[in-house]
């Protein structure tokens, strides 16, 4: 992969009343499922960068990937299987766009292919 088939997203857990331990627990296990698909590079936030947000790189739950286009569909079905209960999944990419993955939210094939178009414009 490389050049503009390749997307960088940034993945951030949460869930609610949750302390800082359940959310890297949680953040692990996305962790783990999304190096099943084919993605490029998954990493945890770094301290620099968590210095833009709140809380340490351990505690806050963001994850970054690198992923071909290709890759988007499978994403979006994991993290629709992922959310629950009091869960939720939102990830953002560089050029602005910015989903939330929720239990009541289920974006739809058309949803699906809009959405990479989007992804795809990133400046």
């Amino acid at each position: 992969m490389a050049g503009n088939n390749v997307l960088n997203l940034q993945i951030q857990v949460h869930e609610d009343d949750a302390d800082a331990e359940r959310i890297e627990q949680l953040t692990r296990t996305l962790i783990r499922q999304l190096r099943e698909l084919d993605i490029e590079l998954i990493d945890r936030m770094t301290e620099g960068q968590a210095a833009l947000g709140k809380g340490d790189p351990l505690t806050i739950g963001t994850v970054l990937l690198a992923l071909s286009v290709a890759s988007i569909p499978s994403l979006v079905a994991l993290l629709q299987r992922w959310v629950g209960d009091n869960r939720r999944v939102s990830v953002e990419a560089p050029n602005g766009v910015k989903l939330e993955f929720t239990p009541k939210k289920r974006y739809s094939e058309d949803e699906i292919v809009a959405l990479i178009e989007r992804l795809n414009r990133l400046s």
